[in-house]
């Protein structure tokens, strides 16, 4: 069995008709002998995966960030939030916030969020100023045991439980 393929322009009109046997045939108004015949038994072979092209970064697409100081106008500081777990369960945002402080940090959120094992640890999320977020990171600040991760915003998340 064969099948007609066009590869000439989208815009030509294109009929289908059925033969005897009720399959279909494509039948141009123009060129009908020149379409290629494919055989639908290596109808596999005869097509090829198209991918999305991807769109290369515009090296002129740069962000630009304000640094000037003393102006009417101002700008909202911007958060970085870390997901801050293996704190004893009986830790409060208190606690967490004041740690902070001791090591000069200074606009600081936290909230506690419900653990998968309340009974063994607790777990935080801490927004701090991006400007302060490399020495957020810094592992001397931080007991043993506690592990700090980027914080993953889901649609569906544990409610924190109140403190």
């Amino acid at each position: 069995m064969q099948k007609n393929i066009n590869k000439s322009s989208q815009n030509e009109e294109r009929k289908v008709t059925s033969n005897e046997n009720g399959q279909g045939t494509a039948n141009q108004n123009k060129e009908t002998n020149n379409i290629p015949q494919v055989d639908v038994t290596q109808e596999e072979e005869a097509f090829s995966v198209v991918t999305k092209k991807r769109r290369s970064r515009n090296l002129n697409d740069k962000v630009v960030r304000g640094s000037g100081s003393g102006m009417t106008l101002k700008g909202v500081t911007t958060y970085r939030y870390f997901h801050i777990c293996g704190l004893d369960p009986e830790t409060m945002n208190e606690e967490v916030i004041k740690h902070l402080k001791e090591h000069n940090f200074r606009d600081i959120k936290c909230e506690k969020l419900l653990s998968k094992r309340p009974e063994e640890y607790s777990s935080f999320k801490v927004a701090v100023p991006v400007e302060e977020s490399i020495s957020f990171e810094n592992p001397e600040i931080w007991p043993y045991g506690v592990r700090i991760n980027k914080y993953f915003f889901h649609q569906f998340r544990r409610k924190a439980t109140p403190s």
